[in-house]
């Protein structure tokens, strides 16, 4: 494997590289680097035994600009089922840092954040179940990141006080020094996707806070840089009206634009102490293209709630498919144009949630996507675009954090905390027309999504977002 120009790793400078006769970018090179789990090592042997592996044993073809979407190319002989067993290996293998696992501590980040995200699921599902109207039996759609949540929390826990930080790290159950803390928020953060022309990924975290309340230097440029979380100040002066022209600015240019509004006058009417914004826009190209199917389907919600029809797509793609009898439902992986992002789905098999939503608030969706068997399926889904703001501090509290929200503003207490997300689940500028035609290769099985179900936004072994669809 001949190197034509050298790089330098830890500054992710990457030139042209020559893999198996083929010539890639920078750009291209920079995508596949980014999409390396953060566990691998960081050595030019660390990421060639990486590649390698990759060009032996996944069933995708690296591609070039020629090629707009990559090839599937499933050898002679080749089985899909040790196909994903394989990718199934490999996803245990890179998840893993070193050799002791007391001190692996992304090992210990991922485990933690998987508890984590079922405590929030659990808690904003049931919040939000209870206040939907009645004849709304699954409740409304939503979507929420456990994952910005804990970078944040684990952040905040560097800078309060002891019984607020003991109350954070047993929440998050992340329970380490400042500087490991510090220092899986860096790798968190580097190894993120990027935006690029298949994905448009924006998120940033905000801390705002009013004056008087002191911030640490060791904060501002350990926990806080580390965890790309920007502060900014209020002067006491401000109004309830200017306050949330301010607020609301922020979440615009954080979100490209895309979400407005986000708080209203008389939430602010009492002041703030501090405010924690988290946004987040996912925007994400299918590998492969769908069809925008003609007309719109029934989708079938609890009996007593109001008839309704979706526009919906067609995606007829290799993908991950796990039967889950038990629970009287089943589980399927998408995968997205960037390499490393998929979409899961996990629908019952009949129209409500709540057997679903149960398991899954104490089931590691991990295990679900190691058990799956990769393909053909010819998956229809709704075509979709969730905004969602998210009240945080009751949930917060519900889950165990009562000290750190706080509306007395003694020391650092958040008065505000929000999530402001936006994900989209469309066809895409690449999907084609339903001439009535079957252009794709005969699947070996059809799936409906004409029915409440969960999704997963996933980067490899993580979770980026997910919620619930109920229309």
């Amino acid at each position: 494997m001949p190197v034509t120009k050298s790089y330098n790793v830890e500054d992710r400078i990457l030139y042209s590289h020559r893999f198996m006769d083929k010539e890639f970018k920078d750009q291209e090179l920079y995508n596949l680097f980014l999409s390396i789990p953060p566990s691998v090592p960081k050595s030019i042997g660390g990421l060639f035994r990486y590649w390698n592996w990759l060009l032996k044993n996944t069933p995708i073809e690296l591609y070039s600009d020629e090629i707009p979407l990559p090839i599937l190319n499933y050898r002679k002989g080749t089985d899909l089922s040790s196909s994903r067993h394989k990718e199934n290996e490999l996803s245990s293998s890179f998840s893993r840092v070193g050799t002791d696992p007391k001190k692996d501590i992304i090992n210990e980040f991922i485990d933690s954040l998987d508890q984590l995200e079922k405590k929030f699921y659990s808690t904003t599902y049931a919040t939000l179940q209870a206040i939907s109207p009645s004849e709304y039996v699954n409740g409304i759609s939503f979507t929420l990141s456990g994952l910005f949540l804990q970078m944040a929390l684990i952040a905040l826990s560097t800078e309060v006080d002891h019984e607020t930080r003991r109350e954070l790290d047993k929440c998050t159950d992340f329970n380490e020094p400042e500087q490991a803390k510090i220092e899986v928020l860096k790798n968190i953060i580097s190894w993120l996707p990027t935006s690029s022309d298949r994905l448009k990924f924006r998120y940033k975290t905000r801390l705002v806070v009013k004056q008087g309340i002191y911030l640490s230097e060791k904060f501002l440029r350990g926990a806080a840089a580390a965890g790309h979380i920007k502060i900014e100040h209020l002067n006491d002066t401000q109004t309830p009206e200017k306050l949330t022209a301010i607020l609301n600015h922020m979440v615009e240019i954080d979100s490209g634009g895309a979400l407005r509004n986000t708080f209203e006058d008389d939430e602010l009417s009492e002041g703030v102490c501090a405010v924690m914004m988290s946004t987040i826009y996912l925007r994400a190209r299918w590998r492969s293209p769908p069809t925008l199917l003609n007309g719109t389907f029934p989708f079938y919600d609890d009996e007593r709630a109001p008839k309704r029809n979706a526009r919906m797509i067609r995606i007829n793609d290799i993908m991950g498919y796990a039967d889950l009898p038990e629970w009287d439902a089943e589980a399927l992986e998408i995968k997205y144009a960037t390499t490393g992002l998929t979409l899961v789905l996990v629908v019952p098999r009949g129209r409500s949630l709540r057997n679903v939503a149960a398991h899954m608030s104490t089931t590691s969706l991990q295990s679900i996507v190691d058990g799956m068997q990769s393909k053909r399926i010819a998956a229809t889904v709704p075509l979709f675009t969730l905004r969602m703001t998210l009240l945080l501090p009751a949930k917060m509290q519900t889950m165990g954090i009562t000290r750190l929200v706080d509306k007395r503003c003694e020391g650092l207490k958040l008065s505000h905390a929000i999530q402001r997300i936006m994900f989209w689940s469309e066809a895409g500028r690449y999907a084609f027309k339903d001439d009535g035609i079957e252009w794709d290769e005969t699947p070996e099985q059809r799936i409906i999504f004409d029915r409440p179900y969960l999704f997963y936004v996933r980067w490899h072994n993580v979770t980026i977002l997910n919620g619930n669809f109920v229309l």
